[in-house]
């Protein structure tokens, strides 16, 4: 489940850990992060 998005967190970042690249992969920059959670436990009312 998508929680959040950080914009520009890898700027942040970066202060702590200048190695992090500015371009990834195919050429995507890197500026933001996502926050991922995995409910351990159902919600009410959701089947699986």
């Amino acid at each position: 489940m998508l929680v959040a998005v950080h914009r520009n967190a890898l700027e942040q970042a970066r202060k702590l850990k200048p190695e992090i690249p500015l371009i990834g992969i195919d050429g995507i920059p890197l500026r933001d992060e996502i926050e991922l959670e995995l409910p351990l436990e159902p919600s009410k009312g959701e089947n699986i």
